[in-house]
């Protein structure tokens, strides 16, 4: 991503309706589908400037990387202390062994989704886990994903299939960001017309008390997840588990 991106996720996603409806949504799947005994520990992929990251440091030991050293800088100002700049093939594999791996709105990012996700199968526990986020559909192509420097927005087929070619058996398959896909398909529209030249933009400010509803709406989300498939919906997550 542009630097102008992690500074305003810095600033902003400690409060923003996105970041924390997504982090609400991701630690309830995560009690629910993935727990964690002591002794294993999670690694966040990409895991930007923290936020996640810091909220797995509080429930045991995580390790987060970044091929940003920016990203990796506003990691340690939230006081965490494994996060490094390196790609996940260069974490020492006699050292970790993860139980739970998280690419949290990451493999679009890459060129190679297949093969990052192989390499996080590799540094993964036998039976370890695997939560992903991806942005869904590709019809939804926007100048926000070109201003995110994403490689594709995926339908649930391709997310399927490229964790099965990973080696991945999966768990659960669902959308998620249901409950906003109305507003997110009309704030698409009003940005084509309006083009956006700045990708720090694509995270635009939104009133105190609107940015309290929209994030009660999308954490909300959270209690229906662990027991329902939602239809349709923003984006798709997947919780997969190496055989």
């Amino acid at each position: 991503m542009e630097e102008a991106l992690y500074h305003r996720h810095f600033a902003v996603e400690d409060s923003h309706w996105w970041f924390q409806g997504r982090a609400a949504v991701v630690l309830s799947l995560l009690d629910r589908y993935c727990p964690v005994s002591v002794g294993e520990s999670y690694l966040d992929v990409g895991c930007g400037t923290g936020l996640i990251l810091k909220k797995l440091t509080e429930r045991g030991q995580a390790v987060g990387v970044d091929m940003s050293p920016l990203a990796v800088d506003y990691a340690k100002q939230r006081g965490i202390e494994d996060v490094y700049c390196c790609p996940v093939q260069e974490l020492p594999r006699d050292t970790w062994r993860f139980r739970v791996g998280l690419l949290l709105d990451v493999i679009e990012h890459v060129e190679d989704d297949l093969g990052l996700l192989k390499q996080v199968q590799q540094i993964l526990q036998p039976e370890g886990q695997v939560l992903v986020t991806v942005p869904a559909y590709p019809w939804m192509w926007s100048q926000h994903d070109v201003l995110n420097h994403h490689y594709r927005r995926y339908s649930k087929a391709q997310l399927a299939q490229v964790l099965r070619e990973s080696g991945f058996q999966i768990q659960k398959l669902t959308f998620y960001n249901t409950w906003l896909f109305l507003p997110a398909l009309l704030q698409k529209a009003l940005s084509g017309r309006r083009p956006i030249r700045d990708a720090a933009q694509t995270i635009p400010t939104v009133p105190p008390l609107l940015n309290s509803l929209f994030r009660e709406i999308f954490a909300s989300e959270r209690w229906l997840l662990p027991y329902v498939h939602f239809p349709f919906g923003v984006s798709l997550l997947a919780i997969a588990r190496k055989p």
